[in-house]
């Protein structure tokens, strides 16, 4: 019974992946969904910066969101726990990260949104994994 709920976790977090990098993949539609995320830090009033995006960050968004796409189908196909013991690692580091960014480098307080739901995969990981 635990190996199934783990497969179905390091799956549904696969799936999760995809659908949440997919916009950011596609050149035009990154660009839309990043303006929306500096409508809603300039709306709610967030703490620290949202600068302009020029084309060469859009290319490193939409690379990333290929490289992690191209992971999150390998853990939705295949499942395996390594895969999941993988991700928590990598969800930590994307964690600390945000973290780091956020406090020593003044962005916006808008990337807090995305840390709790990384935190809350990494925990829900972490309990499967036991």
């Amino acid at each position: 019974m635990k190996t199934c709920s783990r497969k179905a976790i390091i799956r549904s977090s696969g799936m999760f992946d995809i659908a949440l990098m997919l916009p950011f993949a596609i050149p035009g539609v990154a660009a839309w969904v990043l303006s929306q995320l500096q409508y809603i830090h300039e709306s709610l009033a967030f703490s620290g910066s949202f600068p302009e995006f020029s084309g060469l960050h859009l290319l490193f968004v939409s690379l990333m969101a290929i490289i992690t796409i191209v992971w999150s189908f390998l853990r939705y196909r295949e499942p395996l726990v390594i895969y999941g013991v993988y991700d928590s690692i990598a969800r930590f580091g994307i964690i600390t990260l945000m973290l780091i960014y956020t406090v020593y480098f003044d962005v916006s307080g808008v990337i807090l949104v995305f840390l709790c739901v990384e935190l809350a995969w990494l925990l829900l990981q972490l309990n499967a994994l036991q």
